[in-house]
């Protein structure tokens, strides 16, 4: 019973911790926003931004590699079905999705550099 609540409390505090970074990596954030707030935002809120857009961007690549070794278990004659729509679909809009949380995380590294900060620790790799 005690394992059963750690392992519960464990999942519940992941669950929030990825909220907030997924709040703080929104690709729907206009870049025209974000191009202003970083003019007024300390190094420590740069890195701390930049850190949530990259791990929501490592997160994603995780899931296309997931999605992609799935890919490789179907048939030819199954890819082109309906039923592999919803991988297609999911996978097309990660895609979508990446590329703004990648427009935007460039934005913070951008400023991070120009204030002579070293980002070799905030990499996507």
């Amino acid at each position: 019973m005690r394992l059963q609540s750690f392992f519960l409390t464990v999942l519940i505090s992941g669950a929030f911790v990825a909220a907030g970074c997924a709040e703080k990596a929104d690709p729907k954030k206009p870049v025209q926003q974000i191009k202003k707030e970083v003019e007024r935002m300390s190094v420590e809120e740069l890195q701390s931004a930049a850190e949530a857009y990259a791990q929501k961007l490592r997160s994603q690549h995780a899931e296309v590699a997931k999605i992609t070794e799935r890919m490789k278990t179907i048939s030819v004659e199954e890819i082109f079905s309906k039923k592999t729509k919803p991988i297609k679909d999911r996978f097309l809009s990660i895609q979508v999705e990446s590329s703004a949380l990648f427009q935007r995380y460039q934005i913070y590294i951008n400023k991070l550099q120009e204030k002579g900060v070293d980002t070799s620790q905030i990499r996507i790799d």
